[in-house]
C-alpha cells in the first residue's frame, strides 16, 4: 500500500522583520563559503557553490545578534543564509539577513607565505614532472600517513589568476577550491582542513615558482596536519586566524 497524503513543503527561511528589502533589491538564500579576505578589508566575500558566484558582503553594522554570530565565523566556514542586495548595481555590496554555520561542511583554512621551496611537501619537492606541469595545469598527488591516504596536495598555476597572485586570491575566494572541499577526488572524503602555501610573500610582485600549493586533509589527516603546521609555523588551533596582516589600501 502507498500513502497518498501529499508531503508538506519545507518551510522557507524567513527574513527577520527588521531587515528591509528595498524596491530595487532582491534576496538570495542558499549555502555560501565564507572568505574574510584580509583583516584591513571591511567587506567579506561569500561564494555560492551552486551558482558559482562570488558575493561581496558588508562585514559590519548588523543587529547585535547577527553581528556577534558573524564575528565568530572564520574563513572556510560554510554558511546557510540569506543575502539582500541590488543586482542592478554590481559595485554595491550585499548584506546578510540571516546566517548559520554548517559545522559538518566547514573547512579550517590556514595560510603560510614565504615558504622555502625545499620545505614544500615531499610529493611536490621531489617530483620535477609535477612541478613542470603545474606551470600550466592544476595537478595533485595523494598524501599518506601511517599507510593510509588522508589527503591530497594540489598545485595551482599562477597564470590564470589576477596579477599572478596566489595567496591573496585564495583569501578573496577567487581560487576554485569548492570541489576539493566537498570531496577529494582520489581519497573520496571531504576536506576538513586546507593549508595554503605560497613561496612568495603576501605583497610580492615577482615569483620564483609559477604555482601555489594547497594541502587538503581529511579528518583522518589531523596528525599529518599537525606535522605540516609545525613545519610552516602555523598554530595547531584550527580556529586561529592566520591571514597575513597587511593593508592593501596603503
Amino acid at each position: 500500500m502507498t500513502d497518498d497524503t501529499p508531503e508538506e513543503a519545507p518551510d522557507e527561511p524567513t527574513i527577520p522583520p527588521e531587515v528591509h528589502v528595498g524596491d530595487d533589491e532582491e534576496t538570495r538564500t542558499g549555502r555560501f563559503r565564507l572568505f574574510r579576505v584580509l583583516p584591513a578589508v571591511p567587506h567579506l566575500n561569500l561564494f555560492d557553490p551552486e551558482s558559482r558566484r562570488l558575493y561581496t558582503v558588508h562585514g559590519s553594522n548588523y543587529r547585535d545578534d547577527l553581528q556577534s554570530r558573524l564575528d565568530g565565523f572564520r574563513t572556510g566556514d560554510l554558511l546557510e543564509g540569506t543575502l539582500v542586495g541590488a543586482p542592478a548595481d554590481p559595485e554595491a555590496p550585499w548584506r546578510l539577513a540571516r546566517a548559520e554555520r554548517d559545522s559538518d561542511a566547514s573547512v579550517s583554512l590556514a595560510f603560510a607565505s614565504d615558504v622555502a621551496p625545499e620545505a614544500l611537501p615531499a610529493a611536490v619537492r621531489d617530483d620535477d614532472e609535477l612541478r613542470e606541469r603545474a606551470a600550466t595545469d592544476p595537478v595533485g598527488r595523494t598524501l599518506e600517513h601511517d599507510g593510509h591516504a588522508v589527503g591530497e596536495v594540489w598545485l595551482q598555476p599562477r597564470d590564470p589568476l589576477p596579477e599572478d597572485l596566489f595567496l591573496p586570491n585564495v583569501l578573496a575566494g577567487l581560487v576554485p577550491m569548492e570541489p576539493w572541499f566537498e570531496r577529494l577526488p582520489e581519497v573520496g572524503d571531504p576536506a576538513a582542513e586546507a593549508l595554503v602555501l605560497d613561496t612568495a610573500g603576501p605583497e610580492a610582485t615577482t615569483f620564483d615558482q609559477p604555482f601555489g600549493v594547497v594541502v587538503f586533509l581529511t579528518e583522518a589527516g589531523r596528525d599529518l596536519g599537525d606535522h605540516f603546521r609545525d613545519r610552516y609555523g602555523l598554530p595547531t588551533d584550527r580556529t586561529a586566524d592566520t591571514r597575513p596582516d597587511i593593508d592593501p589600501y596603503t
